[in-house]
């Protein structure tokens, strides 16, 4: 068993974290505190570019008493959705099985103008994720990642890594991720 973190946090925790991302974001961002409403974008309505972001992340860190990934950072584009993302984080572990947590893939990255491609097989641990996001981002523009999933991959699963592989797509990179049939499987490679 591996963890992911609980949706939920009772509405006075919520509260209190929605009120003190408002407070962190005002004193690093130089705004009033009343015009952070939910739909306001922090890239366009507030202008807070990358470093910005780290900044606040900094500072999240400090306030909350807990990490907040520079990847989450990356992920989120609305006050709204910045709130959402650490009530899920500050709500804490909860145990989920490692079917959905790090399913068994088959992951194919072809480099851009046809300079190759690379196959594995693994489980999508948190490591090997973020190691082919990063392979992905590192080619650039162009680059094709198709994720195969084993035919009995929970939807939780599938859709925790739509969102993660998600922020490729602002980098010109195309993602195809499906859910394998027993046709595409081999029988020996079942969970």
């Amino acid at each position: 068993m591996s963890t992911a973190h609980s949706p939920t946090a009772t509405a006075p925790r919520r509260e209190q974290i929605a009120e003190t991302i408002r407070r962190v974001l005002a004193d690093e961002l130089g705004v009033r505190p009343a015009a952070l409403a939910p739909e306001v974008s922090l890239h366009d309505d507030l202008a807070a570019d990358s470093l910005d972001l780290a900044g606040v992340g900094i500072a999240l860190e400090a306030a909350l008493g807990i990490d907040v990934p520079l990847a989450l950072l990356d992920r989120v584009r609305t006050c709204g959705e910045l709130v959402e993302a650490l009530v899920t984080v500050a709500a804490g572990p909860t145990e989920v099985p490692e079917s959905v947590s790090a399913p068994l893939a088959r992951v194919t990255i072809s480099t851009p103008h046809g300079g190759g491609a690379i196959t594995r097989t693994l489980r999508l641990t948190p490591y090997a994720l973020e190691t082919i996001l990063a392979d992905a981002r590192r080619l650039g523009r162009g680059t094709y990642v198709r994720v195969l999933l084993a035919p009995r991959t929970p939807a939780e699963a599938f859709g925790h890594l739509a969102l993660r592989f998600e922020p490729l797509a602002d980098r010109g990179i195309v993602v195809r991720l499906r859910r394998a049939t027993d046709r595409d499987w081999p029988g020996c490679c079942y969970d």
